[in-house]
């Protein structure tokens, strides 16, 4: 049935350009289920997931400068992306540093085309946390990112961001 339902698929696409179906009767159909019984189904998916706020430490400025050097920010998900050959026995570092300062278990994705695997931990608990301690979501080169103050202030948290950006980012000639 599946390979049937997949053929049928394809037969719509090729003659339509795409499966038929009114967009306005689809989110009508949507919510009448919702209205009716999908609220009351699994409310708990529509709450963010639990994280551990860590207090300000040398581990936490270190992570912002892995974040910094090679990770990235979204909407809904922290993600730090290193090469899955050469950076392999430091991706359990950052992992570890993780479940450390947030309690939760990190997905690793690798990408064996690109050799490069993604760390992710998708909380929105997270991302406004980072974006609370002076992080940017999106694109650090045109969000013209730096390094937080409170991290410049002290010269220990600075040393652990300067550790992870360089752990990251860094190279030496």
């Amino acid at each position: 049935t599946s390979a049937a339902g997949k053929k049928g698929g394809r037969a719509l696409i090729e003659k339509y350009g795409k499966v038929p179906v009114k967009e306005a009767d689809r989110q009508k159909a949507w919510r009448d289920w919702w209205e009716t019984s999908g609220a009351k189904v699994n409310v708990k998916i529509l709450q963010p997931k639990e994280l551990h706020i860590p207090k300000i430490s040398n581990e936490l400025a270190e992570s912002i400068g892995i974040i910094l050097g090679d990770g990235s920010i979204a909407k809904y998900h922290v993600a730090v992306t290193l090469n899955s050959v050469d950076d392999l026995e430091y991706s359990h570092y950052v992992v570890s540093l993780f479940e450390k300062l947030f309690k939760v278990q990190p997905k690793v994705y690798v990408r064996k085309r690109m050799k490069a695997l993604d760390i992710v931990v998708a909380r929105i608990n997270l991302v406004s946390f980072l974006i609370e301690r002076g992080l940017v979501p999106g694109h650090k080169v045109r969000n013209q990112v730096s390094i937080p103050k409170w991290i410049m202030e002290n010269s220990a948290y600075a040393r652990a961001c300067v550790r992870g950006l360089v752990d990251t980012d860094g190279t030496f000639f």
